[in-house]
């Protein structure tokens, strides 16, 4: 018998987008409802899909808003 496993979910939770957005928890929740991050609600989640993420990140680089660290 072979084990599957589940493939990644192409959609974060709030708390899970904090690990790849350089903001915090309630500024997210602020650009879910004014649009500016697009978010999937499912009941009561809120999922934000990955090509979100990254499109947020490269708007905002585009913006100056968001500065990457070079180690």
């Amino acid at each position: 018998m072979t084990e599957t496993t589940k493939p990644p979910l192409p959609a974060h939770t709030v708390k899970q987008a904090l690990q790849f957005l350089p903001i915090g928890r309630s500024t997210i929740y602020q650009l879910v409802a004014t649009g500016q991050l697009r978010s999937v609600k499912v009941g009561k989640k809120i999922l934000i899909p990955d090509s979100a993420i990254h499109e947020f990140l490269e708007r905002d680089r585009d913006n100056g808003l968001v500065t990457q660290n070079v180690a």
